[in-house]
């Protein structure tokens, strides 16, 4: 199946598309509004135009013309993509996530991507505020699947789960994918985390 098969099949299915960022630029030339690129950040080549950056570490045009299409930006950071270097020259060309997940499985929760929060940090470090932070990993995920006014919020009505998080200070190494340690300055860790209504951690 081809990538234009997969776009029509989409278009019948009425849904969202969701693509890893590999075989660039011609995924994303079939990507509308709404559509996910995930694993924006790593670092791998699979050809010479694979992934965010051309071989002279500039953003390819094309990511320019998908976020003008509306098409979200996911981090994806899992056991293989999310690479220091990338995410520093994308998001200082103007390319940021929408999204920051950490495509946690079974070769990533031990490490580099542990959890959501040290994901998040690692976004701090890279000069993100603490609110596009927040946004990325709740009300803008939630925007982007249909479901805002149900998760992703606090307001009455809404489902009744909330993480709370700690700010931490000083030094802390954090891992990429690549084996690359950098120092950062903040840390955010879970204190408490309330599952329908009921405190669980």
């Amino acid at each position: 199946m081809t990538i234009l098969d997969i776009s029509v099949t989409v278009d019948r299915a009425q849904c969202l598309l969701m693509a890893e960022n590999h075989l660039q630029p011609e995924t994303l030339k079939y990507m509308r509004k709404g559509d996910v690129i995930t694993h924006l950040y790593h670092g791998l080549r699979m050809k010479q135009h694979d992934g965010l950056l051309d071989a002279d570490g500039n953003v390819q045009p094309e990511f320019f013309d998908a976020v003008k299409r509306g098409v979200i930006l996911d981090v994806g950071h899992g056991a293989a993509s999310f690479k220091w270097s990338v995410a520093r020259k994308g998001i200082e060309q103007g390319i940021k996530s929408d999204t920051i997940s950490t495509d946690l499985h079974s070769g990533s929760y031990s490490g580099p991507a542990y959890d959501l929060p040290r994901v998040m940090s690692k976004f701090l470090h890279l000069g993100l505020s603490l609110e596009e932070v927040i946004n990325a990993t709740t009300a803008k995920p939630a925007e982007v699947i249909g479901k805002k006014d149900v998760l992703g919020t606090l307001k009455i009505g809404a489902c009744e789960d909330v993480a709370i998080l700690k700010m931490g200070e000083g030094k802390f190494p954090l891992e990429d994918t690549s084996g690359e340690w950098e120092v950062c300055k903040q840390r955010l860790r879970a204190v408490k985390v309330i599952k329908d209504g009921r405190i669980v951690f």
